[in-house]
C-alpha cells in the first residue's frame, strides 16, 4: 500500500502547484515593457513596470519608494578622464552627480577621476560593475570605442557616453543640446561687440560632430542677432586639436592663450571656445596688460566662471556662460 500511496499522493501534489501557478505573470518591477498587462501587479510607467506607493512599506522586497513611485536601487559610477579640479565639464557634470543623487532617492553615485581612455578607464569601470554598480557614465567622446567594447563584455551594465559614436545595444550616447547655449552666445556675442559688423573669435577644441554643431549654432546666433542690420558677422576658428593643451608651453603660455592672444590681434573683440576649461577667458586680463589686446569672452560650461568671487577683473570681462545644468539630465 504505501508503494501505491507515494506515487498518488506525488501526483496530488504536482498537480495541485501547477493549479496555483499562473502562466500569465508579467514582469517585475523595473523590467521594461509597452502594456500593463505586460507587468505583474503592477502598471506600464514611461515604458518600465512599476507601481505606485506612499513608502518604502508599499514597495515589493528590493525596491524603494522614490516620488510615489517604486524603484529599483540604481548604483551609478562616473568616470572623469582628467582631475576635476582642472576640468571645467567634469566639475560641472559632477555637480550634476550630486544633484541627481539628491533628486531621486533610489540612486546612489560614485566618481573616480584622472582616468583617460584606455586600460586605467576600463579597469575603473570594471572596479565599478564588481562593486555592483548597474550604471556607468564615461564624460569623454574619445571613450566611446573603449567602452562600446567593455559594453559588450558587460551585457548587465547600462553604459553612458559623452557624445558617443558607438551607441546601440547597452551603450547610450549622453548629449544634451549644448547647440542650443551657444546659439544663445552667438547672439550675445553679436550684440555686446564693439565692432560693426562685429569680428568674433572661436576655438575649437576637437572636430567632431557635438563640437562642430556648437560652433554653427553659434555663427546662426550671431547672423539672427544681426538680421535687422543686414549685416554680417565675421567668426574665425582656430583649433586647439583637444580638449586641452597636453603639449609643451609656447615660451610661458599655453595654447590656448597664444591662440585667444592671435584671435584678439586679428581683430576680434569677442571669444568663445568650446574647451574642457576657460583659459581664454581667464588670460584676458593680462593679455589686456601684457599686449593692450582688449576684448570679453563667453565662458563654459559653468555658470559660476562669470561670477567675481576672486577674479573680478576676469569677471567683467565676461559676457555669460554656454553651460548645461546637469542634474536635470541625469535624473532623467
Amino acid at each position: 500500500m504505501k508503494h501505491v500511496a507515494a506515487p498518488f499522493l506525488l501526483v496530488a501534489t504536482v498537480a495541485a502547484c501547477a493549479n496555483l501557478v499562473d502562466e500569465r505573470l508579467g514582469a517585475g518591477i523595473g523590467a521594461t515593457c509597452e502594456a500593463d498587462d505586460q507587468c505583474q501587479g503592477s502598471s506600464c510607467l514611461d515604458g518600465i513596470c512599476t507601481m505606485q506607493c506612499g513608502d518604502d512599506n508599499g514597495c515589493p522586497g528590493g525596491t524603494i519608494c522614490s516620488k510615489g513611485i517604486c524603484e529599483l536601487p540604481m548604483r551609478v559610477g562616473y568616470i572623469y578622464p582628467y582631475p576635476v579640479s582642472g576640468d571645467d565639464i567634469a566639475k560641472a557634470v559632477d555637480l550634476g552627480r550630486v544633484d541627481a543623487e539628491a533628486e531621486l532617492q533610489y540612486v546612489s553615485s560614485d566618481a573616480v577621476e584622472n582616468k583617460p581612455d584606455g586600460p586605467a578607464a576600463t579597469d575603473a569601470a570594471q572596479d565599478f560593475v564588481n562593486a555592483g554598480h548597474n550604471v556607468i557614465v564615461a564624460t569623454a567622446p574619445e571613450q566611446a570605442p573603449t567602452f562600446a567594447a567593455f559594453a559588450q563584455q558587460n551585457s548587465n551594465v547600462s553604459v553612458l557616453v559623452m557624445s558617443s559614436y558607438n551607441a546601440g545595444g547597452n551603450v547610450t550616447s549622453l548629449d544634451p543640446r549644448m547647440y542650443q547655449a551657444y546659439y544663445l552666445a552667438g547672439y550675445a556675442a553679436a550684440k555686446t561687440s564693439n565692432l560693426m559688423p562685429p569680428r568674433l573669435g572661436m576655438i575649437g577644441s576637437v572636430a567632431i560632430p557635438s563640437v562642430v554643431a556648437r560652433i554653427n549654432a553659434f555663427a546662426l546666433g550671431a547672423q539672427r542677432a544681426l538680421k535687422a542690420t543686414g549685416m554680417q558677422a565675421t567668426i574665425e576658428v582656430r583649433w586647439l586639436g583637444d580638449w586641452h593643451d597636453k603639449l609643451p608651453p609656447v615660451g610661458v603660455d599655453t595654447r590656448e592663450v597664444v591662440l585667444t592672444r592671435d584671435l584678439l590681434t586679428n581683430g576680434a573683440d569677442v571669444i568663445a571656445h568650446t574647451l574642457d576649461n576657460n583659459i581664454p577667458l581667464d588670460a584676458l586680463p593680462r593679455l589686456a596688460m601684457e599686449d593692450g589686446l582688449e576684448g570679453r569672452a563667453v565662458a563654459a560650461n559653468l555658470a559660476a566662471a562669470c561670477i567675481a568671487g576672486d577674479a573680478p577683473e576676469v569677471a567683467a570681462r565676461c559676457i555669460g556662460s554656454a553651460c548645461y545644468n546637469w542634474g536635470p539630465v541625469l535624473s532623467r
